[in-house]
């Protein structure tokens, strides 16, 4: 599992995603995956013939590794990727790597948004409780024809959607999961926050 520092997220704006990298880091490794932090050059070198899962959290991505992200996704990739993660290119400019590789239509609010929002199983999908979860970077729009809805958010929007892209795979959430996992701390009295 390769996950990216992206110095072009890094000079526009470092805080977007930090604290999610981290908790999705930590989750990963809770998990018994322990993900390898790649940069743009690797990723433009052909790092990502290494690996069988990519996690891309950041929503500034550089144009040319973009590009070496969807040969890898079409020769059998995972991509994991969530929010407004690979929205912008290198000049913090539109250039939405999920709409040019799969259709996916994203609209993103104008203002910071830190309301909750409730994440609930489709029938027949996926199985889990309905929960909380951080909407820092969602969409207030997604449409996306041919992928598979897992997920919708209580106003109806889709949430958890998966897709096709070459051989490759896409598993796209429309929050920020690592927010809503480090979320759930335990504080028992005396004791540091876990």
């Amino acid at each position: 599992v390769a996950m990216p520092y992206s110095m072009s997220n890094e000079y526009w704006n470092p805080q977007s995603s930090f604290a999610d990298k981290r908790a999705s880091f930590l989750a990963l490794s809770h998990e018994y995956f322990q993900p390898e932090l790649v940069t743009e050059e690797q990723i433009e070198s052909g790092a990502l013939k290494h690996y069988d899962a990519l996690y891309v959290l950041d929503p500034r991505v550089r144009t040319a590794s973009q590009e070496r992200i969807a040969e890898w996704l079409k020769n059998g990739g995972l991509l994991w990727t969530c929010a407004d993660a690979l929205a912008l290119n290198e000049y913090n400019e539109p250039h939405d790597f999920l709409t040019r590789t799969t259709g996916m239509k994203r609209t993103f609010p104008t203002g910071k948004s830190d309301k909750i929002a409730t994440i609930s199983m489709v029938s027949g999908e996926a199985d889990f409780r309905a929960h909380p979860v951080a909407a820092a970077g969602k969409p207030t729009s997604i449409e996306a024809a041919k992928a598979r809805v897992r997920a919708r958010y209580d106003d109806g929007t889709a949430a958890w959607l998966e897709m096709a892209s070459g051989k490759g795979r896409i598993v796209y959430v429309g929050h920020r999961a690592g927010l809503t996992y480090s979320a759930r701390k335990v504080r028992p009295a005396g004791h540091h926050t876990v």
